[in-house]
């Protein structure tokens, strides 16, 4: 069955914070490392053009990575965080920006709450 949920995020290097959507099927999180699809502006760090993702679960560590694919290429990791499926409201925690997709002097990292949501089966949590 598919679920999903919004995403919160708080970028260390911005005053702003920015809402993802992620989707995923209860039967594919048996998978030692599952993959489904997420959305939102954060992708577009990527340089890709698109706002759409896939994200990949390794359950055994509970880190959950955010890639945007890369046309003539394989994909592009955005950003990593440990993470546990399903999410659920008020779930938080934070991650990593991968290293050059934003002009800072530090580190960049993030931080995210989770707010379980219905979700039709195309993408929008709202």
């Amino acid at each position: 069955m598919l679920h999903g949920a919004s995403l919160k995020i708080s970028p260390s290097w911005l005053p702003e914070t920015t809402i993802i959507d992620i989707q995923w099927d209860d039967d594919a999180l048996s998978a030692p490392e599952p993959v489904g699809k997420w959305w939102g502006q954060l992708a577009f760090l990527g340089g890709t053009g698109s706002d759409e993702g896939e994200w990949q679960w390794d359950a055994a560590v509970q880190e959950l990575e955010l890639w945007v694919p890369v046309p003539g290429s394989a994909r592009r990791l955005i950003a990593a965080r440990p993470f546990d499926f399903p999410v659920v409201t008020g779930m938080a925690g934070d991650g990593k920006l991968q290293p050059g997709l934003v002009p800072t002097t530090e580190a960049p990292t993030f931080t995210w709450e989770g707010f379980a949501t219905g979700f039709d089966k195309t993408r929008s949590a709202y």
